[in-house]
């Protein structure tokens, strides 16, 4: 994932970037300006842009100018447009600049943090894909709504975002041939997780998003996984 930072104060590009660190995987590119001049909004390089409202200590006019200039060459979902300010005032100004969120950084980590996640599942555009369940038969599942496949008393199920728990009827190996090239990986024998959903490694411990269960990587798997991540 490619990230922008646009913001004339250092010590605010210097906290985003390690809030962005501590959220998102080892691949993030962060990449930071502190004079806007230096930013081409007619780029095709970014997932995510954050715009600071006052660029060059002025008016508002400036930061949202340039994210408005930003969003008209990048209509679509996946060019993420993010305000940041740390006057609440300046809210719904964010959307009239077709901005994807207003973050106050005087509340940075939580109102960050959902940013994120919610820009996660736009920017990796879901894929729909049938599956044999004994529920409903073979139905249609996007990707990006499932957390994780595993194998769990002599059943196949699948755990959804929304926390419905679906029984497969079909081979473990069958699931990870149709999902291994859609960022899922297998972190031990009988389970497959989608990356999008793992929030942090803690050493053999996948922490995983909306789920309250521990998982954890089989020795052997650990350097190809931390690769992958």
């Amino acid at each position: 994932m490619n990230i922008a930072i646009i913001d004339d104060e250092q010590i605010w590009i210097d906290r985003i970037t390690d809030r962005l660190k501590e959220y998102l995987s080892e691949g993030v590119n962060i990449t930071p300006y502190t004079n806007w001049q230096d930013f081409d909004h007619k780029a095709n390089d970014w997932d995510i842009v954050f715009f600071d409202v006052e660029l060059d200590n002025s008016d508002t006019s400036k930061g949202l100018s340039l994210c408005r200039a930003y969003k008209e060459c990048h209509p679509d979902e996946q060019h993420v447009a993010i305000i940041l300010t740390t006057h609440q005032e300046f809210a719904s100004k964010g959307y009239i600049s077709h901005a994807f969120r207003y973050i106050n950084k005087l509340n940075l980590d939580e109102e960050l943090k959902e940013a994120l996640d919610s820009a996660n599942e736009i920017i990796n555009e879901p894929v729909m894909i049938s599956f044999d369940t004994e529920e409903y038969g073979t139905i249609k599942i996007a990707t990006n709504s499932i957390i994780l496949i595993e194998t769990s008393m002599r059943k196949l199920i699948i755990r959804l975002k929304n926390h419905d728990v679906l029984v497969l009827r079909e081979k473990y190996q069958d699931i990870c041939a149709k999902l291994v090239s859609h960022d899922f990986y297998p972190i031990t024998r009988g389970v497959l997780v989608n990356m999008l959903y793992i929030s942090n490694i803690d050493h053999y411990k996948v922490i995983l998003r909306y789920i309250n269960e521990d998982y954890y990587l089989s020795r052997r798997n650990l350097k190809d996984f931390k690769e992958a991540y």
